[in-house]
């Protein structure tokens, strides 16, 4: 439910999905058995009279858990307020329809903050350190708005048992929080505050409890006769001394102010909350400027999110090799954005509840290691560092393969901000992929220099015989080429396919269109090229000709959503938009197969442990990989041209049965 409107105007733009909770409301059915239903509803408010919406208003009262229950398919329940009162107004057809969603597609914030079995850590604490900033924005956002000390019903404490969020439908997103809470009768208005509370404000308290957990990523086991503020203030002080050292570019210093300010009666007291017979407007004041607002500047400032598109997709980069948003008409941007949905619904394999479990103690096992060979990668300082804490960018073994002369800075400096993108996709489309960034050049001039183009082809073979001979990586993506055939790369292609376990190759095409053929090494035979289209599967105009290559691939790779490299301030381009950028969608998609494959085997029954046994290492070879790949996890477009469109074939409902695991090993044996 979105938070109600309020009488005094508030600098930060409310956003229309994260500004506030959902609504679980409860209800007792004539057999006293309890049911939950999750939704959203549309609040107006009247500030004149109930006449101006010009249509039947009743007032809602004890109903509303019934006018939830009983409306239609396609219909949203409208609800107005006036008066200090909720009223029931004419609905209309339109819009996102009711959306009732069973109880047990729900976890709790407090179940999400348990401890993995074996006491490992909980399933928050591996969510990216933005996106818990974000749900605690959200929280304090919802908070806000409904706070009141003259209202009982709004006053009970909200902790992480109240907070849950759906768990079936992709994996954990925590920035779309619910409100599971039971409305009860207006009782009467609490006492003053007594002396021996050291924290006078239980509800602010329990606020900065639960930011705190979320942020440390686990609960805080409190002692019964032990002040809960006291306790809360030791493991905040632990916490930031000790967690918040180590990751002080992970955590914004607003993240620990605000946690302060719900949890420390000093702070109350700098904010002249000690004073008796404090009113709403002082406190809201302070929760505003105090807690709020420290969050809002964070994701505005240092993740370079605007508050107003929190319910959007996540923030939009920038980049070169790239066509401008404006550019980019509205039909290809809606593809995207499709596209983009179809891929949360891919990743919901991973979190089927047949798999779950082992993906959390197994994921080593599963996980695709990708080397990309580019200019580096740089992201922004806080964003980069969760990726490097999360293991998903392996920074202890990437390198740079640059000389001194031609570029003395490491390989998470990006100044051209290609390797930023390329890599960057690999991590949004694979969430089970490792990184390893190999930095062969400082910018894709130099591909092409008389001064660095001899040493450019070194630094690359080299990168190639480090990703495989000590990475031991699955993949390497190469999303730059050359005229025709180099030859000390390709001697490092060709000793990388002796190997026990080869690489698979994947590499741009061009972006010239009909002008210019393939570019090598994606005209390799031994390498997978990849060409451009949108997120409809329509080829890109600036495709070479296939021109008898094979195997040639397309990938989504035109009007791409990144997020800004932060090695060059001159990169303003909001949609990224080339073959260098099909490239790693088509290998980040291939990786999401074979990781799945890995882990359906993992979860198998013993018999299909011994049918499947094979399937994995014959899936990593270039011809099993492209035949699952053209059987299954392709689309034709009315071009004629067949696309990496996977969304049937790795779907959810195929989990069961282990219909995946048995498909691909069909098509890898000929079936």
């Amino acid at each position: 439910m979105h938070p109600f409107e309020e009488q005094d105007p508030v600098p930060y733009p409310i956003p229309n999905q994260l500004g506030g909770l959902a609504l679980a409301a409860h209800r007792h059915c004539s057999r006293e058995q309890k049911v939950s239903i999750f939704t959203t509803l549309d609040v107006l408010h009247v500030r004149s009279n109930l006449g101006s919406l010009e249509c039947a208003a009743r007032e809602v009262k004890d109903n509303l858990c019934r006018i939830i229950d009983e409306a239609k398919a396609s219909i949203v329940p409208k609800m107005a307020v006036f008066n200090e009162k909720l009223w029931q107004v004419q609905y209309e057809r339109g819009g996102q329809a009711l959306n009732k969603v069973p109880n047990g597609e729900f976890e709790s914030l407090e179940q999400l903050l348990r401890p993995a079995p074996g006491n490992g850590p909980s399933q928050i604490s591996s969510i990216d350190m933005k996106e818990r900033i974000i749900l605690c924005f959200t929280l304090v956002t919802s908070f806000f708005h409904i706070f009141s000390m003259n209202n009982e019903w709004l006053q009970a404490s909200i902790t992480s048992s109240h907070i849950c969020f759906r768990t079936s439908t992709r994996y954990l997103n925590i920035i779309k929080p619910y409100l599971n809470i039971a409305f009860r009768e207006e009782q009467t208005k609490p006492t003053a505050r007594r002396p021996e509370e050291i924290h006078w404000f239980p509800s602010i308290l329990t606020l900065g409890i639960m930011l705190l957990e979320i942020s440390r990523g686990s609960k805080i086991e409190f002692v019964p006769g032990e002040d809960d503020c006291v306790t809360a203030l030791a493991v905040y002080e632990k916490w930031k001394d000790v967690a918040g050292k180590l990751c002080s570019s992970t955590i914004p210093e607003g993240l620990f102010n605000t946690i302060l300010s719900c949890i420390d009666p000093n702070e109350l007291r700098k904010g002249s909350l000690d004073r008796p017979n404090i009113g709403d407007m002082e406190i809201r004041k302070y929760i505003f400027e105090r807690i709020l607002y420290p969050l809002g500047d964070a994701i505005s400032s240092i993740y370079k999110v605007p508050l107003h598109k929190l319910h959007d997709e996540k923030a939009q980069g920038e980049g070169t090799e790239a066509i401008d948003e404006q550019q980019i008409d509205s039909d290809k941007q809606l593809a995207g954005k499709q596209w983009r949905r179809h891929l949360e619904s891919l990743h919901d394999i991973f979190y089927h509840h047949h798999v779950k479990g082992l993906l959390k103690t197994k994921l080593a096992d599963v996980a695709i290691k990708i080397a990309v060979l580019d200019t580096g990668f740089q992201l922004d300082e806080a964003l980069q560092e969760n990726y490097k804490a999360e293991g998903r960018i392996v920074a202890a073994q990437c390198k740079s393969f640059c000389s001194q002369d031609h570029d003395n800075r490491d390989w998470d400096v990006d100044i051209d901000g290609h390797g930023t993108y390329v890599g960057q996709i690999v991590l949004d489309v694979a969430p089970t992929s490792e990184l390893y960034v190999a930095k062969v050049f400082q910018s894709r001039k130099d591909l092409q220099s008389q001064q660095w183009a001899v040493e450019v082809q070194q630094n690359i073979a080299n990168a190639i015989k480090h990703a495989t001979e000590i990475w031991n990586v699955d993949m390497i993506i190469m999303s730059f080429g050359f005229e025709g055939k180099i030859g000390i790369i390709n001697k490092a292609m060709t000793n990388a396919r002796k190997l026990d376990k080869p690489p698979l190759f994947f590499a741009a095409t061009r972006n010239d269109g009909a002008n210019k053929r393939i570019a090598w090494p994606a005209s390799d035979h031994h390498a997978f090229g990849v060409s451009s289209t949108d997120g409809n599967g329509a080829p890109s105009p600036y495709n070479p000709d296939e021109d008898g290559a094979a195997p040639i691939l397309y990938a989504f790779g035109e009007g791409v959503t990144v997020n800004r490299p932060a090695g060059n301030p001159k990169l303003t381009v909001t949609h990224i938009s080339g073959t260098s950028f099909a490239a790693p969608t088509a290998a980040a998609l291939a990786a999401n197969l074979i990781s799945f494959v890995r882990l359906a085997l993992l979860a198998s029954s013993d018999e299909d442990r011994v049918i499947y046994a094979e399937v994995p290492e014959q899936l990593e070879e270039i011809g099993g990989l492209l035949r699952v790949m053209q059987r299954c996890m392709m689309k034709k477009h009315s071009s004629g041209k067949m696309s990496l469109l996977p969304w049937d074939f790795l779907n959810k409902a195929r989990v069961d049965g282990n219909a995946i695991l048995k498909d691909v090993s069909d098509t890898l044996n000929g079936a």
